[in-house]
């Protein structure tokens, strides 16, 4: 195994099996940072303002789900949202929260439309035709963020808003960090610098064209009921970690779980608990 595989080398039919757990993630740690994301976007450009919505890399929908719970009522009644992802089990996750939305009377969820879209190439999507971009935690791990963000700035109508979140750093990366104690040789993926930081991130979206860029930071959590289960989840799981440590033996995995679990009780004694990480989140105008 190269010891220098990326985020960006993960393909959607490695996160599709990974699409129902994802849930889990994405409704955990992301809780805080979705909060702020549609509060801040809502006060750059209202809602009630908007012509249509991309929820872009939206996996098992999240932010799509929090926005119709929140500004629902708001959203003009011509108003469609698109969640979009470059994998089929994500879209599928959406498809079938919709579902489960429609059959429990959530009418709201009707103005939801998926596809199944790469974000460096939003094919389809009509120039101009987007009032809000929505994007969590997707573009840094794409192979171009640039392109992402240009497809971004190309699908925005004139004053369009671009709101998109990364990491700065969190706990559980430390945990899932400590298999350079056990295989030395073997790296997993860095956060791209250019993601992980605030002033050059507000500074990534300046470049490309975005204008009125805030960046700011959001303190967010991740809650466990055992120290033994999180563990095993962030290092079979996720689909990066299990390419990077595929070929090591069970003796080695014994070794990495056991490092991990020590730093994760290190970092909390008791459990349940809470894992501490840092979003970032970008905001800018077409």
């Amino acid at each position: 195994m190269p010891t220098d595989f990326k985020l960006q080398d993960t393909k959607g039919t490695d996160w599709d099996a990974l699409a129902a757990e994802y849930k889990s993630f994405s409704s955990g740690p992301a809780t805080a940072s979705i909060k702020s994301l549609l509060s801040r976007t809502n006060a750059t450009l209202p809602f009630a303002q908007a012509t249509a919505i991309l929820d872009n890399g939206c996996g098992p929908g999240p932010i799509t789900a929090a926005l119709l719970e929140t500004h629902g009522a708001e959203l003009p009644a011509s108003c469609p949202i698109l969640a979009a992802d470059f994998s089929e089990g994500m879209v599928k996750q959406v498809d079938e929260a919709k579902a489960r939305a429609l059959a429990a009377g959530e009418e709201g969820w009707q103005r939801v439309q998926t596809k199944v879209l790469d974000a460096m190439d939003l094919q389809g999507v009509a120039d101009g035709s987007q009032s809000h971009v929505l994007a969590g935690w997707v573009y840094f791990m794409t192979a171009d963020p640039n392109k992402c963000l240009s497809e971004s700035l190309r699908v925005l109508a004139p004053g369009g808003v671009l709101a998109c979140t990364a990491w700065e750093g969190s706990e559980w990366l430390d945990v899932m960090n400590t298999l350079k104690g056990v295989r030395p040789d073997l790296k997993l993926p860095e956060l791209p610098k250019a993601w992980s930081d605030a002033g050059l991130l507000k500074g990534e979206l300046e470049r490309a064209g975005f204008r009125e860029v805030v960046c700011e930071k959001v303190a967010v959590k991740m809650q466990f009921e055992r120290h033994e289960t999180l563990v095993e989840w962030l290092l079979t799981k996720l689909p990066h970690i299990v390419a990077v440590t595929k070929d090591l033996s069970e003796e080695e995995m014994g070794r990495y779980r056991e490092a991990a679990t020590k730093l994760c009780r290190e970092y909390c004694p008791n459990a349940p608990g809470e894992l501490s990480g840092r979003s970032l989140l970008a905001i800018g105008r077409k």
